[in-house]
């Protein structure tokens, strides 16, 4: 499927940048689960059931995020990544938007430090002070929303 993909970008005069797709386990994704609730619970006061399901989670962490934190310049660390598999156990999900309900096109994976300076700060304070950040996590969420909500 890469070889086709290769030849068909070289084909069309398109560059191809191919990435492996990473492999994380039912345990991160539940992971991450729990500790979306948990931030809901405490940042957000908000008991209602996630309005996102496993499926929603999965997608973020693999297609979206890739295991990478947003703010990450996609990297890995030494011992952080086992071929196709990544270390997931630093990062968390929180809303992008704290006004808007977490919902999988307002989420944003972060480091916890990262997950808890976002909630503090909010949205507004990013767009005054790193603009690039907010630009690139907003095409990613546009590329949520394209695929999964319209």
């Amino acid at each position: 499927m890469a070889a086709a993909a290769y030849i068909l970008c070289q084909l069309a005069g398109a560059p191809f940048e191919g990435e492996p797709v990473i492999q994380l386990t039912a345990q991160q994704y539940d992971r991450a689960i729990i500790r979306l609730q948990q931030r809901e619970e405490e940042m957000f006061h908000n008991i209602e059931p996630l309005p996102v399901d496993r499926d929603d989670i999965i997608f973020l962490l693999r297609e979206v995020y890739r295991g990478f934190s947003a703010r990450a310049d996609r990297q890995v660390v030494p011992g952080g990544d086992k071929g196709l598999m990544r270390a997931t156990a630093h990062l968390h999900l929180t809303r992008w938007d704290s006004s808007r309900p977490p919902t999988v096109d307002n989420l944003v994976l972060l480091t916890q430090e990262e997950a808890e300076e976002h909630d503090q700060l909010g949205l507004q304070h990013w767009q005054q002070e790193d603009p690039e950040f907010v630009a690139r996590v907003e095409g990613l969420l546009n590329v949520v929303r394209q695929q999964i909500c319209y």
